[in-house]
């Protein structure tokens, strides 16, 4: 399992076989949210749009 960051939030990622996918979740929100690409630049993107959607959500986002 690898881990990457962004804005301060960890993601923990994990490459599945079965789907041919990069999977993470992101470490330390009180919600589960999770993202997914097929390489590593999509799984970055997946990632800060992730970070990025719940930190607006939450009314946190300041700018990007």
């Amino acid at each position: 399992m690898g881990a990457i960051e962004y804005r301060g939030y960890r993601g923990a990622v994990r490459y599945s076989a079965e789907d041919r996918l990069v999977h993470g979740r992101i470490l330390g929100m009180d919600d589960v949210v999770n993202f997914e690409g097929a390489d590593v630049d999509e799984l970055e993107q997946a990632f800060h749009e992730a970070v990025d959607d719940y930190l607006a959500l939450r009314g946190k986002l300041t700018s990007r």
